[in-house]
């Protein structure tokens, strides 16, 4: 999905390549010092989750939001999944958060 509507040098990294990335931002910012924005809705939810239950393993602090067509350059992505979905990965991202007592950046389109 990534390469799919994200252009450019991001769009080209593996989740694998990403960890790395994350592994040594944490490595030189320290705990809770390296942030990820997780954008929920552009793939299926046990990805996304995944992504965070990762992330939390090594100490990334995320920002979790969800997809908003209604932004004009987000208007093309399909919401992959229905109401239900995104309430349970709500409660699935909260768990995770509790878990590993991950400060959690909230913004506007926050699932937090």
């Amino acid at each position: 999905m990534r390469r799919k509507y994200i252009r450019g040098l991001k769009g080209e990294y593996t989740f694998e390549e990403y960890m790395a990335i994350f592994t040594d931002a944490v490595d030189v910012f320290g705990r809770f010092g390296a942030g990820s924005c997780l954008l929920v809705g552009i793939e299926a939810a046990e990805n996304t989750i995944n992504g965070l239950e990762e992330l939390a393993k090594i100490a990334v602090a995320p920002a979790p939001t969800v997809l908003t067509p209604f932004v004009v350059k987000q208007m093309g992505i399909p919401f992959s999944f229905d109401l239900e979905e995104l309430i349970d990965t709500h409660v699935r991202f909260n768990n995770i958060v509790a878990r590993y007592e991950l400060p959690v950046f909230s913004g506007v389109f926050s699932l937090a």
